[in-house]
């Protein structure tokens, strides 16, 4: 984009009084421009990627014979109460967490502002409740997992036989240290029911509560499901705790959240509930208090 008074300027270049030297010819730095090729191509295929998932939802009402969806183990819910804890201070996995939902949140703002707006949460179709998509694997490009990323089949169900060797691995930036994963592809982390459900995509425009004030994704502690399920988001209204539709329950004294400004914050198990509320609305007006 051109700067103010841009053509009042003049980039000839000046004669300077002496000796003139010859300029030595340019070396062109191939590496660098070669980095940024693979960058515009990998976005180039996120792009294509994004629009016909998009087009795939928009056209659900048509009844489209689905490919067949085959569970696969390890992508379901992975246990319905606590997990079981990994070895390690407690204070590192709390800082390795923070920092792994500090990369998830650069990962939605550079989703963002690629596509103008943030991914949803899962992309589902309406007709048959066939399930493509999630927000997990909507920004692997962005989490260092491009090549996963464009080897996925968007044509064919997140648990098929087609996108198993995907999503049938465990992801790093998903996994909070403080759990054992045992290999499984879980996600210690889910996303909020409010931005980040089926078939909704939303912009910063339609944060209007503030985005700092705005819950966007947690830690959670039991039921855990794929990194890749559609289905990865709870309601942060319901309250904290050890449960499978429940946010927290990993740190002693409360857990970590990413807001929709990209800030982590610990929020302490004993909050008001008023609070958790005001947090989970992007747009409700409401009033948040210290937390």
């Amino acid at each position: 984009m051109a700067r103010p008074h841009d053509d009042e300027m003049d980039f000839r270049p000046r004669k300077k009084k002496g000796t003139r030297k010859k300029a030595k010819p340019q070396q062109i730095p191939w590496g660098t421009y070669g980095g940024v090729l693979i960058t515009v191509l990998i976005l180039l295929g996120a792009v294509g990627k994004f629009v016909k998932a998009y087009n795939r939802t928009k056209t659900s009402i048509s009844g489209t014979e689905a490919p067949v969806a085959t569970e696969l183990p390890g992508t379901g819910v992975a246990s319905s109460g606590a997990a079981e804890q990994s070895g390690g201070s407690e204070a590192e996995h709390r800082s390795n967490s923070k920092n792994n939902l500090k990369q998830i949140g650069l990962a939605f703002h550079n989703y963002h502002d690629v596509f103008r707006m943030f991914p949803a949460g899962g992309i589902v179709r309406e007709s048959d409740k066939l399930e493509f998509m999630s927000w997990g694997i909507s920004i692997l490009p962005f989490v260092d997992q491009a090549p996963r990323y464009i080897a996925y089949n968007v044509n064919a169900a997140w648990n098929s036989p087609q996108n198993q060797p995907q999503t049938g691995v465990p992801i790093p930036v998903y996994l909070n240290p403080r759990f054992k994963s045992d290999g499984q592809p879980v996600s210690h982390y889910a996303g909020s029911t409010q931005l980040l459900s089926s078939n909704q995509w939303m912009g910063l425009r339609n944060i209007t509560d503030g985005t700092s004030n705005t819950f966007f994704v947690g830690e959670v502690s039991a039921g855990f499901k794929s990194w890749a399920d559609p289905t990865n988001h709870r309601d942060l209204s319901l309250g904290l705790g050890s449960a499978p539709d429940k946010f927290g329950g990993t740190f002693t004294g409360g857990s970590n959240i990413l807001m929709v400004d990209g800030a982590v914050r610990f929020l302490s198990d004993k909050v008001d509930p008023s609070v958790l509320k005001a947090l989970a609305t992007p747009g409700g007006n409401e009033i948040v208090g210290e937390f």
